[in-house]
């Protein structure tokens, strides 16, 4: 994270400290081959004119020349996931450095010591937080970049300085924080998990008494519409989580699920039956928790496909409610945690589940498609569906990568939910 500070001159002493540790006689600048016999070099923060008149041999000035706040932190909160008020949000800056050399008469001397000095910074890039400041964090830094100036603008700059000009370049520091004065306002709560969207009817008015909802609630595990929820296993990360929420709207549900469909008016007689396109699936259905709501059981006898669901009657006269839409997808039996699949001793993975039918169902490893195959598969890459469509064979293609690979499954054009994947050494 960036380094906070409550005065930027302790950011000039590092570099100081950075310099002098460069320039000491045990540095490795002197001793490593072919080496260079050692001279004092003092290192000092003041601007070029101040030491001029008191160096002994040569000096090493680091003057902070100019200094500006930093547009991309302006408005950006780094302490908190809440907006801040200026005295709780810290100042951005970037400090811009002269860093220059001087030796009397003895060019070489300040030839040299510059190139010690671009060095240092050029090795250390990123600053860390030095170990003796106890007031700051350990993950703080900066980075020490070195700026593109031509000749002309040296000059210039130099003029402005009133100073007989000098080798000198120039170095930007950032990004530095100057610590607020008030501590930042912690947020309300914890930061959101999910976001819902809720698409409701813009008027409960109108001929059709019954009226079905497309949408959920989060949290509690609440659904309103046309809805399912299933978790899946994923391996474990930094932060220890390995189960994941999937949830699709339009409703998105496996063959064998059952789902929740709300609305308003279902409890009217007129609208008991209930139909996935123009099947009457009635017999599936049983009550809710409430008189607006109830339940479906998708089983074998529905193949995965996109189906309009709606609410009515057909006699004496046909009466439909509107519609919503609803996915049905093949079921992938769940797995354990860790969900990795194993080989047989031939090399065929299997997997089980429901709703897998053999003319229309296509399986991926990654992104790489397999090929479906009459018989057991043999080859790289194939795969078999048995004929009750409750059960994938398949082998790796050729050359699989290296690491994790998710299985994909996909019949009429409806995706499962993420299940199983497969290690490769």
């Amino acid at each position: 994270m960036p380094w906070s500070v409550l005065d930027i001159s302790r950011i000039t002493d590092n570099l100081i400290a950075l310099l002098s540790d460069a320039v000491k006689q045990t540095s490795p600048a002197w001793t490593a081959p072919p080496g260079i016999d050692f001279f004092q070099i003092d290192v000092s923060g003041a601007m070029p004119e101040a030491v001029r008149n008191e160096v002994n041999d040569t000096v090493l000035s680091l003057y902070l020349l100019h200094v500006s706040q930093d547009p991309y932190y302006r408005n950006t909160s780094t302490i908190s996931s809440k907006g801040q008020t200026n005295p709780s949000h810290p100042l951005s800056l970037n400090l811009y450095y002269l860093l220059s050399a001087y030796a009397k008469d003895k060019y070489n001397h300040e030839q040299v010591a510059m190139s010690i000095a671009m060095r240092c910074f050029h090795e250390h890039a990123i600053a860390k937080k030095p170990k003796h400041l106890p007031d700051t964090l350990d993950d703080e830094e900066y980075t020490i970049t070195m700026e593109v100036e031509t000749a002309d603008e040296m000059s210039r700059l130099w003029q402005a300085l009133s100073t007989p000009l000098r080798l000198a370049v120039v170095y930007k520091v950032s990004i530095v924080f100057v610590t607020p004065s008030a501590p930042p306002v912690p947020p309300l709560g914890p930061p959101p998990t999910a976001i819902a969207l809720e698409v409701f009817p813009m008027s409960a008015s109108g001929s059709s008494p019954a009226r079905l909802f497309g949408a959920w609630s989060w949290p509690p595990p609440k659904y309103l519409g046309a809805t399912v929820r299933t978790s899946f296993s994923v391996p474990p990360d930094k932060s220890g989580m390995d189960t994941m929420t999937f949830v699709s709207i339009p409703g998105l549900v496996c063959v064998g699920d059952t789902l929740l469909v709300s609305g308003t008016g279902l409890d009217d007689p007129d609208y008991a039956h209930v139909y996935l396109d123009a099947t009457d699936v009635t017999a599936k259905r049983s009550a809710g928790a409430t008189a607006n709501d109830f339940l479906l059981a998708i089983d074998m006898s529905t193949p995965p496909a996109i189906y309009d669901l709606t609410v009515g009657r057909d006699v004496p006269s046909a009466l439909r409610s509107g519609k919503i839409a609803i996915s049905v997808a093949a079921r992938v039996d769940a797995p354990p945690r860790p969900p990795e699949l194993t080989a047989d001793v031939n090399g065929v993975y299997t997997l089980t589940g429901a709703g897998f039918t053999p003319a229309q169902t296509q399986v991926f490893f990654g992104a790489a498609t397999l090929n479906q195959v009459t018989g057991p598969p043999t080859n790289p890459g194939e795969f078999a569906v048995n004929s009750s469509g409750t059960q994938i064979a398949f082998t790796l293609p050729a050359n699989p990568p290296q690491g994790r690979t998710y299985i994909g499954i996909r019949v009429n054009g409806i995706d499962s939910p993420p299940s199983w994947y497969v290690s490769v050494p």
